[in-house]
C-alpha cells in the first residue's frame, strides 16, 4: 500500500539510533529528576518527582513494547540486551514472558483467546462505576496499595511466583542501589538518607503512580469501544504534553500498531495522518479521539453504542 509517497515498507524501516537516542534520553530526565530530588530534598518535591518519574517509567515501558517487537535495533539479540538492561529490569519486567503475552494479545486481538479478556474478570475493570468508587480504585493505585494486593499478597501465597518476584525484582533493586551507592560516593560525600532517596523515588513511583498509569492506558487500548466502528483499539491523537506524561512515544497511536505492528514507534504518527487523510474507510472505523480525559469518560458514565467488549 502506497501512503502519499511513500508505502508501508517505507515506514516499517528501523532506525536503531532513534531508539536509542530515546532511551538516553529518558535515562537523562529520569537522572535530572533524582539530583533535584537529592538537592531540594523536601516533602513537596519528592512527591513531585515521584510522579513525575512515574510518567518517565510508562515511557520506559513504551520503549520496552518497542523491544518487544524487536524494533530496537537490526539484530535481535543486541535487541534484547538493549531491552533488558535498560528498560525490562529496571521496570522488573520479564522480557521473554511479557513477549509471549503481548504476542498472543496481537494474533487473537478481540477473541475470547485474547490474554487481555482477562481485564474483563477484576471487578476494577468493570465500567462506568460511580465517581466515589472511581476515585478509591485511583487512589489505590496511587498510593500502593492495588500494588500490595496484587503483587505481594501473590509473593506469600505462590512458590513459583516467589520465583519469579525474587529472579525479576532482585536484580533490579540491587542494581538501583549499587548504582545509586556510587554515584554518590563517586561524585561527593553524603549521609545515607541521601543515598537512599533514589530507590525510594524510584519504587514509590513504580509501586504507585505507575500503575495506575498503566491502569488507565489498559483501559483506553481497548476498553468500551464504540459498537458501530469495526476496529479493535483506540487511537489517541494527543498535543506534545498530554502525550509526553501519558502516552509518550507515540503509545496511544495503538490501531496503527495492531494493523501494522512492524513500524516503529517514530513512524505511527506520519503512518496515522496518511491513513486518515489517504483512506477513508480506516477513518470511518477507526475508534479515535483528541482527548485523553474524553477517550476514559467510560469509567464513570455510560457511552451511547459502546460495549465493554475489546471489538
Amino acid at each position: 500500500m502506497r501512503l502519499q509517497g511513500k508505502t508501508v515498507v517505507d515506514y516499517s524501516r528501523l532506525n536503531p539510533l532513534r531508539s536509542s537516542l530515546a532511551i538516553v534520553l529518558e535515562w537523562t530526565i529520569i537522572g535530572l529528576l533524582f539530583l533535584v530530588a537529592t538537592i531540594w530534598s523536601n516533602a513537596l518535591t519528592l512527591v513531585l518527582v515521584v510522579l513525575l518519574i512515574s510518567t518517565r517509567q510508562l515511557a520506559l515501558y513504551s520503549l520496552l513494547h518497542e523491544g518487544i517487537h524487536y524494533h530496537l535495533a537490526k539484530s535481535k539479540d543486541m535487541n534484547d540486551i538493549i531491552a533488558k538492561f535498560t528498560l525490562s529490569i529496571p521496570l522488573a519486567i520479564n522480557l521473554k514472558r511479557i513477549r509471549e503475552i503481548h504476542f498472543r494479545h496481537h494474533r487473537y486481538l478481540g477473541t475470547s483467546m485474547d490474554p487481555e479478556n482477562v481485564l474483563n474478570d477484576y471487578w476494577e475493570f468493570q465500567f462506568p462505576k460511580k465517581l466515589a468508587v472511581l476515585f478509591f480504585v485511583m487512589a489505590s493505585d496511587l498510593i500502593g496499595l492495588n500494588f500490595v494486593r496484587y503483587k505481594v499478597r501473590k509473593f506469600f501465597t505462590k512458590v513459583q511466583v516467589k520465583s519469579f518476584y525474587f529472579l525479576t525484582y532482585g536484580p533490579t533493586l540491587l542494581a538501583i542501589l549499587v548504582i545509586n551507592i556510587f554515584v554518590f560516593t563517586s561524585v561527593r560525600l553524603c549521609s545515607w538518607q541521601l543515598v537512599l532517596i533514589i530507590p525510594f523515588i524510584w519504587i514509590a513511583a513504580y509501586i504507585g503512580p505507575f500503575q495506575l498509569l498503566m491502569r488507565l492506558r489498559l483501559c483506553y487500548e481497548h476498553l468500551h469501544l464504540d459498537s458501530d466502528k469495526s476496529s479493535k483499539a483506540r487511537t489517541l491523537v494527543l498535543g506534545n504534553l498530554t502525550s509526553m506524561l501519558f502516552a509518550p512515544h507515540n503509545l496511544a497511536f495503538h490501531n496503527e500498531h495492531h494493523l501494522y505492528p512492524y513500524v516503529p514507534f517514530y513512524h505511527l504518527k506520519d503512518l496515522h495522518n496518511n491513513l486518515i487523510r489517504e483512506n477513508s474507510s480506516y477513518l470511518n472505523n477507526l475508534n479515535t479521539t483528541n482527548s485523553y480525559f474524553e477517550s476514559l469518560s467510560f469509567l464513570f458514565r455510560e457511552k451511547g453504542g459502546s460495549s465493554n467488549q475489546k471489538a
